[in-house]
């Protein structure tokens, strides 16, 4: 049975609430109907219809002011104004957080109280009340211009680079001018759909777009084709991609069931199916009849077992929070983690005696990082950092070590690491400083590497408009690199010869050949994923649970089956088990057997490239936890590849949100950032927390146990006569005719919510924002409480609905009824603002700051 069921008492609150795999959720009131305690299914006692859960407390005034979690742990306490608009937030760890406002309302400034007191940002606004300036936490002011409609036109950084938009009488994005000057255009159609993309040196592609708004072919500046065919829902069931000759064609389709879920896909010759339960969870996913991965699931939804290809298998235990406490299987496999009152992880201990330790400090960054084997220190840090949240010191030791071994006697003096970091106004990275060798970055104004200098000399840069990297010069070689008009780069020449790469019409990598003879191809399945590997001919296949790496095949006489759990934790070569330990970047820094011997030991720099690497076995997980082409020396980041080397991407980012530049890696701010996606910067590691559940949902019981709690809506809205914003109406704020219209009334879930709020959305003048080619069609699905189409290049993953996100997640305390804290995302976008400290902005991030 897919549905859940909701049980209501005499005054119509929701009491019980059970999914589909029949786990329960128990909702308790006050006199005063507020929630008052929250069971989740993992504290449920069924026969006492009570158990352990989160328990709420409120004021006078209903305000909540303290949330105590299923252990009796006081989580979060508040404090409020005379408005009820929060003032001081408190964690378990006595971290306070401070607000002020302005007098109509408005955030003023965010200050944190730990050991000292720091403002974190302060906001300026005009007399329209729109943002006109914001002080980061190291004091360093950016300054938005503002015209009359309240769009951004202009970002200025403290060090004066300047980054400009322009728009169409409509309000789309017409221009946008990086750093350097150099701008990019956009064109649309007569419906407002982008037609054509004009870059810096006039290179031209165009969209094309069915009768439903659908995207129906792409041409790109190579005049390579993809044709594409949507059903009635925009999912897209067939695509067609070739050369500019129509040649080389690569078709992919899909299907799906009834309730829109995909249950077959076929590209490049590699067919999956997907296999659901009862309960709606996939079961299984097959290639061409063959089972590839199975799952199974506890009353949560959360995944209990995951069996790869080979028949291996990893188990998962769950705490009473929903956390997980414990991965294993039978054939010795062990690992379990002890948590903070805040969900980090605080200890893991591996079931081979290693051991790794946290500890965090008021901003939720790692202070502290032990990893032991025993008597034996593998690596030990402390770690510092600056108002942004900017790692400036690193301070401890890394053990060296023998092959078979632990060293026998660490000293200082060989074993000791003390690295500090600086950073420009725009948080790129200015010096590294290693044991007193300091390697130092220079940047020009879009955010190219333009210098590079250490004890070997000086490295120059050179670039062109589209901020392709074009010369390399160093005391040793120079490097020339050509591009294809799409932006890859196909020829890389240097004083050892020449290196090709090759693309597919999809800008997917498919070849390359280095300049020493060696070839390595490349290819891709319908979830845009490498499945086949051929290094000089030698084949290694791969199969990804959620996108990350659960088996391989070819590269050894037996194949590798990998172990997830908070990261890549093991993996099983024959009867050989090892595990992996990792530093604050997730980067692999040793690997131990099963008696806790060191087999293979790395260390790198800040943009991953390595100082140094032993290995007893072989390892393609290394720098920030992704696989490493010992062929090409790059990363492979899903949609696109790294070099280390150059500390940049090869390829344009599709995405074109994380920043004007589209070849950057991480902003240039690899210390506190990575990239595993291709397409956008994350927190390394993210919010703070050692930990992402194995289904890729982060900590998402608690969130999701929050979704389906009962509240009452709050919050004001914006002042505002524009809802949505951005070249294809991709991010929105909620305004204050629909805020009105909402607040003080309860709801059962936040399901519940946003069905009458996008009811409410369809009462207002606003609904016309939703409309497709002037399509009625979303105007009846908001009066009906269903989310408006987005338009096709917006939709991703299968979701192609208009969404609402939390600014402050709701696993983080943010509220989940409270409109303050609501935005309204297209799919596509939605992962461009789950990172609010982000500074590639691209024109739109500053309505969700």
């Amino acid at each position: 049975c897919l549905e859940s069921s909701t049980r209501y008492d005499l005054k119509d609150r929701a009491t019980h609430r059970t999914n589909p795999a029949g786990g329960v959720t128990r909702y308790l009131y006050d006199r005063n109907d507020r929630l008052r305690k929250e069971i989740s299914p993992y504290g449920y006692e069924p026969e006492n219809d009570d158990g352990v859960g989160a328990a709420y407390t409120y004021d006078s005034r209903g305000n909540r002011i303290r949330t105590t979690n299923a252990l009796g742990e006081v989580v979060q306490e508040f404090s409020y104004n005379l408005r009820n608009q929060p003032v001081i937030q408190k964690d378990t760890f006595g971290n306070r957080t401070e607000l002020s406002y302005e007098l109509d309302g408005k955030i003023k400034d965010v200050r944190r109280s730990g050991n000292h007191q720091r403002t974190l940002q302060q906001y300026e606004y005009n007399a329209r009340g729109q943002i006109t300036g914001v002080v980061d936490g190291n004091q360093n002011p950016i300054s938005y211009d503002v015209d009359s409609w309240g769009r951004i036109t202009g970002i200025g950084f403290a060090d004066g680079v300047r980054e400009g938009y322009e728009y169409t009488p409509a309000g789309q994005v017409s221009r946008t001018i990086d750093g350097n000057g150099n701008a990019v255009q956009y064109r649309y159609n007569s419906l407002g759909k982008v037609s054509e993309r004009i870059d810096q040196l006039g290179d031209t592609e165009t969209f094309r777009y069915d009768e439903e708004g659908n995207l129906s072919r792409h041409i790109d500046r190579d005049g390579r084709q993809l044709q594409r065919a949507c059903n009635v829902f925009g999912q897209p069931v067939y695509e067609k991609a070739s050369d500019a000759e129509g040649k080389h064609t690569n078709i992919s389709t899909w299907h799906y069931d009834s309730l829109g879920r995909v249950t077959r896909a076929v590209c490049d010759g590699k067919s999956y199916e997907y296999i659901y339960d009862a309960h709606g969870n996939l079961k299984e996913k097959r290639s061409n009849g063959k089972r590839l991965v199975s799952y199974t699931h506890d009353m949560a939804g959360q995944i209990t077992e995951i069996r790869d290809p080979a028949g291996v298998s990893t188990r998962y235990e769950y705490d009473i929070l929903g956390r997980r406490s414990r991965i294993f299987n039978d054939d010795g496999l062990e690992v379990r983690y002890g948590y903070d009152a805040l969900n980090r992880i605080s200890r893991i201990h591996y079931g081979n005696g290693v051991e790794t330790a946290y500890t965090y400090d008021g901003d939720g960054n790692i202070r502290t990082l032990e990893t032991r084997a025993g008597e034996n220190v593998l690596l030990s840090f402390a770690y510092r950092y600056d108002g942004n949240g900017n790692r400036t010191a690193k301070t401890g030791m890394q053990a060296g070590v023998t092959l078979g071994g632990v060293t026998s006697e660490i000293t200082a003096g060989n074993n000791a690491l003390e690295l500090s970091y600086a950073y420009d106004v725009r948080g790129q990275l200015l010096e590294e400083r290693r044991n007193g060798a300091s390697v130092c970055y220079a940047y020009d104004k879009a955010g190219n590497r333009i210098r590079k200098t250490d004890a070997q000399g000086e490295i120059r840069y050179l670039y062109n408009a589209k901020n392709q990297l074009v010369e390399e010069e160093s005391p040793a070689d120079r490097k020339q690199f050509s591009y294809d008009r799409q932006g890859g780069i196909i020829e890389e020449k240097n004083l050892a010869g020449i290196r090709l790469f090759s693309y597919n019409s999809r800008h997917q990598q498919t070849g390359v050949e280095t300049e020493t003879g060696n070839v390595q191809e490349n290819r891709y399945d319908a979830e845009g994923l490498r499945f086949e590997l051929l290094e000089n001919g030698r084949r290694t296949s791969f199969v990804y649970h959620n996108g990350e790496l659960l088996q391989e095949e070819g590269r050894e006489e037996q194949g590798t089956s990998y172990h997830l759990g908070a990261g890549m934790e093991a993996f099983r070569r024959g009867q050989e088990l090892s595990y992996y330990h990792r530093d604050e970047q997730l980067s692999t820094t040793f690997i131990t057997g099963g008696h806790g011997d060191v087999q293979n030991s790395y260390q790198y720099d800040a943009f991953g490239m390595s100082l140094g690497t032993t290995e007893k076995l072989n390892n393609r997980i290394r720098y920030t936890g992704q696989q490493y082409d010992d062929v090409t020396g790059q990363y492979y980041l899903r949609a696109r590849y790294y070099n280390p080397v150059a500390g940049r991407f090869m390829q344009e980012d599709v995405y074109q949100g994380d920043g004007l530049n589209l070849y950057a890696y991480c902003g240039n701010n690899p210390v506190v950032y990575d990239d595993p996606s291709g397409y956008e910067r994350k927190a390394c590691p993210p919010q703070g927390k050692i930990s992402e559940s194995v289904d890729g949902s982060g900590s998402n019981t608690t969130a999701t146990e929050r979704r389906n709690s009962p509240g009452v809506v709050e919050g004001n809205g914006r002042n505002t006569s524009k809802m949505m914003y951005g070249t294809d109406k991709n991010a929105g704020v909620i305004p204050k005719e629909i805020a009105d219209k909402l607040r003080e009334k309860q709801y059962n879930n936040f399901d519940e919510f946003r069905n009458d709020f996008w009811k409410a959305v369809a009462e207002t003048d606003y609904a016309n924002e939703f409309l497709i080619n002037g399509d009625p069609k979303n105007y009846y699905r908001m009066k009906n409480g269903g989310a408006p189409l987005v338009v096709s290049n917006q939709a991703i993953n299968g979701s192609f609905t208009y969404q609402l996100h939390h600014i402050i997640p709701i696993n983080q305390g943010g509220s989940v009824y409270s409109v303050d804290n609501l935005v309204v995302v297209t799919p596509r976008y939605h992962a461009e603002i789950l990172i609010p400290e982000v500074h590639g902005y691209n024109g739109f991030k500053q309505f969700f700051r």
